[in-house]
């Protein structure tokens, strides 16, 4: 796909910023090393809630995952905006119960043996 590329492509002037990939916290995750693999992927959520009539004492909190390393146009399309999970109760979510199945999901992935990685012939 074309938009995954944008992250290698687009250009940007220092010191101002235009996207989410010219912030310093994104940056620094490419000076630490972690994301300088083409593959890999940076990922933002978004939740917000709802109460699912007037007179709820109960809520909704739909969490939504984008990937950062798209263009803005498709990163937050319907087409690429994913649900990935929902909290009801009559609180907030609390962050580290609602992402910890997923975090953990992603321990378990980079935990686990890889192949070898050969580059394409």
């Amino acid at each position: 796909m074309e938009g995954i590329k944008y992250r290698s492509t687009r250009t940007s002037t220092p010191g101002v910023l235009t996207d989410i990939q010219d912030g310093t916290a994104y940056q620094n995750l490419f000076r630490e090393g972690f994301f300088r693999h083409r593959y890999n992927l940076a990922l933002g959520f978004n939740t917000d809630g709802v109460s699912p009539y007037k007179s709820s004492a109960y809520e909704m909190w739909p969490l939504f995952w984008q990937v950062h390393d798209l263009p803005p146009a498709l990163r937050f399309s319907l087409k690429y905006t994913r649900l990935c999970g929902l909290w009801f109760g009559k609180t907030k979510p609390d962050t580290n119960t609602f992402l910890r199945p997923f975090r953990d999901e992603l321990v378990r992935f980079y935990s686990r043996p890889h192949p070898p990685r050969h580059p394409p012939t």
